[in-house]
């Protein structure tokens, strides 16, 4: 009886692992189409202060385009070293 409770637990807790890892990894890919869709509007402010002589606020633009993208590679290369 108690190896069968033992074999149950370990069942049970690798159940429960393998749902927080696929909640963990729906909020990885939500976070990344977030990221994804900010760079988009980003980009767009990026032309329109270009198109409009804003060398500034187009290199702070830029600056953090470039922020995100290499967060977003930062984040797939961990997300591959889990895997």
């Amino acid at each position: 009886m108690e190896k069968h409770h033992g074999r149950e637990h370990a069942r049970q807790e690798r159940h429960e692992q393998a749902e927080r890892s696929g909640e963990h990894e729906g909020r990885d890919r939500a976070d990344e189409e977030n990221v994804r869709a900010r760079v988009e509007e980003l980009e767009a402010t990026l032309t329109a202060q270009r198109d409009a002589g804003d060398r500034e606020g187009a290199e702070r633009t830029l600056g953090e385009i470039t922020h995100l993208r290499e967060r977003l590679r930062r984040d797939r290369n961990e997300l591959t070293d889990e895997a």
